[in-house]
């Protein structure tokens, strides 16, 4: 499923990640990816929000608040996973358990086209089988094959 945003929905990502790092800088909030163009990850990580709003017919906001705070899902049980690689997988993290019950989505950046691969439950990513450790840090890795297709059930 392919989701084009307008110049006016990137930009308005674009300036949501941007402000996503700002305030990553100001709590000291260290990096979390190595190496990484971190102003450029957030802008694209909220235009891959933006993308899934527009497909579920959403509204969304990349501004964080009292009721939605930096850990709290991109939307009520959704996680949006992105990455301008093609071939990535849907990567969880161990601080991702906590989201068993949540819905994620992988969504291939190539502005202003989104590309919605598709989707798990986070208890189905998390199966042994798709965990590996020997690349730090430790993430279940899930193939592209694997994914529910987007609008089954998401």
């Amino acid at each position: 499923m392919q989701v084009t945003l307008t110049r006016e929905e990137m930009t308005f990502a674009a300036f949501g990640g941007v402000t996503r790092q700002i305030n990553a800088l100001e709590r000291r909030r260290a990096d979390q990816f190595q190496p990484r163009d971190y102003w450029g990850t957030h802008s694209l990580a909220c235009m891959a929000e933006a993308a899934v709003a527009k497909w579920k017919d959403r509204y969304w906001t990349p501004f964080y608040d009292a009721d939605h705070p930096p850990q709290s899902p991109d939307f009520k049980g959704i996680e949006i996973r992105s990455s301008p690689d093609p071939r990535r997988p849907l990567t969880l993290r161990e601080r991702d358990k906590p989201k068993a019950n949540s819905a994620f989505i992988l969504v291939i950046t190539n502005p202003p086209v989104f590309d919605l691969k598709g989707w798990l439950w986070g208890h189905e990513a998390m199966a042994d089988e798709y965990w590996q450790d020997s690349n730090p840090p430790p993430c279940w890795f899930v193939p592209q094959n694997a994914l529910h297709p987007i609008g089954d059930r998401t």
